[in-house]
């Protein structure tokens, strides 16, 4: 069996702080395990062995030349199948995630899906301190909200 290709969405946070990310997984997907991890986190940014994922991520908010992404996947079968936690050299916080496309995939059905699931992404993250919608990557807004969307 062909795994279902995926849709991928990230946005920029307004911020970069331990809340929003806590709150992106614990949204987004809160069944969750590690996926990748180049290193140890806690070896990585030189941290005790026991810090919990809050804490590294209260290090990360507050040393924003540190960097270091999280990949995890979702232990249930439902969508989102990925989430990424990427915080940049250049102190920014890319939030992403990965849904998987509609069978049978059409062009109108994958868009419908990476609109609805961008949309849901770029509403959490405005409603945690941006007043505009965020960008995706190649500098186009995030698409707005559609009442068929409310449903999904």
């Amino acid at each position: 069996m062909r795994p279902r290709p995926m849709i991928d969405c990230y946005v920029l946070s307004p911020v970069r702080s331990a809340l929003i990310a806590m709150r992106f997984l614990d949204s987004f997907l809160a069944e969750r395990e590690p996926s990748f991890a180049a290193s140890d986190p806690t070896e990585a940014l030189g941290l005790s062995s026991d810090t919990a994922l809050d804490g590294i991520f209260a290090h990360l908010a507050g040393n924003p030349q540190t960097e270091y992404t999280f990949y995890w996947r979702s232990t249930s079968s439902d969508d989102p199948r990925h989430a990424v936690l990427a915080f940049n050299a250049d102190g920014t916080l890319i939030l992403g995630l990965s849904v998987g496309c509609p069978e049978p995939t059409t062009d109108e059905s994958t868009q419908l899906v990476a609109e609805s699931w961008c949309c849901r992404l770029s509403t959490f993250v405005t409603n945690d301190g941006s007043q505009t919608p965020p960008t995706l990557w190649g500098g186009e807004l995030a698409p707005p909200c559609r009442s068929d969307f409310a449903s999904r």
